[in-house]
């Protein structure tokens, strides 16, 4: 008779703890470095020409989002205690490590809608060539917050504080979900995915697989798959979990176009025999 050892017994507690901690900072590592491809490529080719301005505007949005969830349930004791005591945790979803991805990706999109500005071609202005989508979402965006800022003023105890941010944080999974769509669509529009960086990808991808994993290692410990899941309410949609998921989906497309749809094509190097012009044998027996 074999003697199963519990999930909350002090040991596996603690190996599962750590590798919480080391899946949760190779996601933050992963989802930092993602940046650094993308702006290097935009600067050594004096150009985003190929990177959808919608998706880093989208992007942005989403991160701020992101940004506010992580630190607001982070600084404050008492959201802490209303989330683990909502939905039966042993330990809230976001750690420091979130808090300084959150700040860095903030930081890295409004760099790369800086380059997208100082690169942009001549004669070309890029809001208003964004789609017609993007800016409904940007209003959306907007108009739901102000819409849950007004529930919460007027029943403070239905429309709480953590529900607000427990939406708020979804809006980063809704952005990080549509935010693929017209990367997607100008890279088929242009057959091509020139100027998109795939290492930045891959370390997309490999941030949200690192996600995917701390958040069931969470579930593990407190033994409660609700977050995991999210099938309850919007409320306790994991905004991580989701994320994760996401950004494992998202960039898997983008990786099959770039590898097996419009894989880059090598150039040949320019010589002097290209500039040879052959003279066709008609025309030199007609002299």
């Amino acid at each position: 008779m074999t003697n199963n050892v519990p999930y909350d017994s002090d040991l596996n507690k603690a190996i599962l703890e750590a590798l919480s901690v080391f899946s949760g900072y190779c996601n933050t590592i992963c989802w930092s470095f993602m940046f650094y491809p993308q702006m290097i490529t935009n600067y050594t080719r004096k150009s985003a020409e190929g990177l959808s301005f919608d998706f880093i505007i989208l992007n942005t949005i989403g991160n701020i989002c992101y940004l506010i969830f992580n630190l607001s349930l982070f600084s404050s004791k008492t959201l802490t205690e209303n989330y683990i005591q909502n939905y039966h945790l042993k330990k809230i979803p976001v750690g420091f490590n979130d808090i300084l991805f959150s700040i860095h990706a903030v930081t890295c999109c409004f760099i790369l809608i800086y380059q997208c500005f100082i690169f942009k071609k001549k004669d070309y202005s890029l809001i208003p060539n964004m789609k017609r989508g993007t800016f409904y979402i940007i209003l959306g965006v907007f108009s739901f917050i102000f819409l849950l800022i007004i529930l919460n003023f007027i029943n403070p105890k239905r429309f709480t504080i953590l529900f607000v941010l427990s939406c708020i944080g979804n809006i980063k999974v809704c952005c990080g979900l549509l935010k693929y769509i017209p990367q997607c669509l100008l890279n088929y529009q242009r057959k091509s995915t020139e100027g998109i960086n795939i290492v930045g990808l891959v370390f997309d991808m490999s941030g949200g697989l690192f996600c995917i994993v701390q958040m069931f290692i969470l579930a593990l410990i407190s033994n409660n798959f609700i977050e995991f899941y999210g099938i309850i309410t919007l409320s306790s949609l994991s905004p991580k979990l989701l994320s994760g998921i996401i950004a494992t989906s998202g960039n898997g497309a983008l990786l099959y176009q770039a590898i097996s749809l419009y894989p880059a094509t090598s150039i040949k190097p320019h010589t002097e025999e290209d500039e040879i012009v052959p003279i066709s044998t008609k025309h030199i027996h007609s002299n």
